[in-house]
Order: C-alpha cells, then structure tokens, then sequence
C-alpha cells in the first residue's frame, strides 16, 4: 500500500515537470546556403565578419507567397533601402523592415523574376549605407541556392 502510495505521488509529480523543448533539426547544407527549420523553414546564407561575428544574412522563405529578406546587426541609416545586385540586372532596392536590439531585417517579396536571378546567378552584391554615410558592398554567394530552394520546397 506504502509503495502504491509513493508511485502514485512520483506519477503525478513526474506530470508536472516541465518538458524540455525538442532541439530544432540541425541546419542542411547546400554548399554556401542552409535549409533552417525550426517551427517554420527557411533558407539562409551568412557572412562574417574577421572575428566570427555576423555581418549579413540573407533569407529566403516559402511560406506566405515567399519573401527575400536581409538581417544585419550593423549600425545602418535607415532612409536608405538595401540595394541587392544579381547579375547584369538593375540592383533591387529592398526597404528596411524593422529594427531592435539584435540589428535591422530588410524584406520584399521574393517575386518570380527575383527567384529566377537567385537560382540563375552563381553571386551578388548586398550594398548598405551605415549610420555613418558610408556605403559598403558586400560580395554573397549564391552557389547552392537552387538545391536549398528545392529543399525548402520539400519541407514539412
């Protein structure tokens, strides 16, 4: 009876305990880009800086119709949009989002023609301007995109 007791009172207070949250899947690579799913999927590429640290990260999503978005902790001057160059085109003008403690997000939908020029070029370049006024250019990569695309695509 003593024993029933005591493994009825570990049950329930095994039940309260609180679950630990699963750890999100690891990243999948595709040469310079990244499949990331945690709660939603979305892919990614970073470059960093001479200490390891972030300096731009581009994302590409599929949810919602798609969106192209730029993530950067670097102190920018907001009037001026993100301008992104693919190729031989015009560079895109992509407007500032938001901002917090952890940096600035610029976003545009990813529109047909913008998925076309990231899955056919092989680079770009980012250019923002910091709060300073100068405007610096950051060379990114685009060699794995279309197989990240395709695996986002095929995410739950």
């Amino acid at each position: 009876m003593v024993l029933a007791a005591i493994l009825t009172a570990c049950a329930t207070h095994a039940a309260e305990m609180p679950r630990p949250e699963p750890e999100p899947p690891a990243p999948l690579a595709f040469d310079d880009w990244a499949l990331f799913c945690a709660g939603t999927c979305d892919i990614r590429t970073r470059i960093v800086g001479r200490d390891g640290s972030d300096v731009l990260t581009l994302v590409a999503r599929a949810d919602d119709g798609g969106a192209f978005g730029v993530e950067t902790p670097l102190p920018l001057f907001l009037p001026d949009p993100v301008r992104l160059t693919l190729g031989p085109a015009e560079p895109r003008a992509i407007p500032w989002r938001t901002c917090g403690m952890a940096g600035c997000e610029a976003r545009t939908p990813l529109a047909p023609d913008l998925l076309a020029d990231l899955r056919r070029e092989l680079s770009g370049s980012v250019e923002l301007t910091l709060e300073t006024g100068d405007r610096v250019r950051f060379g990114v990569s685009l060699l794995g995109f279309t197989a990240a695309w395709r695996a986002l695509s095929d995410a739950p």
